[in-house]
């Protein structure tokens, strides 16, 4: 099956575990898919530490966020790797999470 070359990645941010996948657009196929540790995990190894945590200290917010921001570049650029194709690519990028990832990754309090 040829590709379109026109391509997005996934992202699932999760309190755990980061899990990401590449997509064919046009196909719906996956192409590559790849997963790391959440880097969040040295503030608490649950949400609500993590936001006391974000709480307690801008500086931790925005480090929270950055890691986070880190982990998903180093995840994309595997996914990119591993199917052999390039960021020019891809057309678009999604981000789920529960509220309180999504806050952490935004550099929300």
């Amino acid at each position: 099956m040829k590709s379109s070359e026109t391509l997005a990645i996934a992202f699932d941010i999760g309190t755990t575990t980061i899990s990401a996948s590449l997509i064919d657009t046009a196909t719906g196929e996956r192409l590559a898919h790849a997963g790391a540790l959440n880097p969040q995990g040295e503030f608490g190894a649950d949400v609500v530490l993590r936001l006391q945590a974000a709480c307690e200290s801008e500086a931790k917010l925005l480090r929270m966020s950055q890691l986070v921001g880190e982990e998903t570049r180093r995840l994309a650029q595997e996914l990119l790797d591993h199917a052999g194709k390039d960021i020019r690519h891809i057309s678009g990028v999604a981000l789920a999470g529960n509220p309180a990832m999504e806050h952490l990754l935004l550099g929300l309090p």
